[in-house]
């Protein structure tokens, strides 16, 4: 993960606390947070994860649709965890280790941009690593998980970029996990997110927001 938080350190150095340090562009950030909780009652989440978090940019966004119940951001890189825990001292933060490792339980786990990096030079031990991630969200959620990816399907692919194809992850998720789950692919021309649930109940709640 060395190279990983080397770019973002130099990233962060160069943009500040703005979506260009987490490499993201401007302007979409707002869409893509929309994407990963519009299938969710947040009025019924008592515990939200942000695994991934980078520098909390979700936190306020989740204030102004709302949500005032207990925020976690997890993250690898220690100046991000910093930063956020500077300008959000009331809430948790905690390293992506630390996190994956306890036995502690959560009601939805967001997550925007956390595999978009390889991590390994191999593709296929990176999917091998972001699929067992998966499973150890959806084993620490109770309500479900909301994950963004950049997909498959484009003209141009970005070096040392990790493109899922989502047929393949609803596959794996179809005979590992849970056929609970919805794709979306509506809001943007070149990502997807993948939302879980836990139970039908959930899904039944949702239907009837919508």
């Amino acid at each position: 993960m060395k190279h990983i938080i080397a770019q973002y350190n130099k990233a962060f150095e160069a943009f500040g606390d703005s979506p260009q340090a987490v490499l993201w562009g401007k302007g979409n950030q707002d869409i893509r947070f929309n994407a990963l909780i519009s299938h969710f009652h947040l009025e019924k989440v008592h515990t939200l994860v942000d695994f991934g978090c980078g520098l909390a940019h979700l936190y306020p966004f989740l204030k102004n649709k709302g949500y005032n119940e207990r925020y976690i951001g997890v993250d690898i890189v220690q100046n991000f965890l910093a930063q956020s825990k500077q300008k959000y001292p009331t809430e948790i933060f905690k390293e992506s280790d630390e996190f994956l490792s306890d036995n502690q339980t959560y009601d939805l786990i967001i997550s925007s941009g956390a595999f978009s990096l390889l991590y390994y030079t191999s593709i296929k031990k990176h999917q091998e690593y972001v699929f067992y991630v998966i499973e150890r969200l959806f084993e620490k959620c109770r309500i479900g998980i909301s994950i963004n990816f950049m997909t498959s399907f484009v003209d141009y692919k970005q070096e040392n970029a990790y493109h899922q194809d989502p047929f393949e992850l609803c596959n794996f998720l179809s005979t590992s996990l849970t056929r609970r789950f919805i794709l979306d692919q509506s809001y943007m021309p070149y990502e997807f997110t993948i939302s879980l649930f836990k139970n039908e109940t959930i899904i039944s709640n949702m239907y009837e927001k919508l």
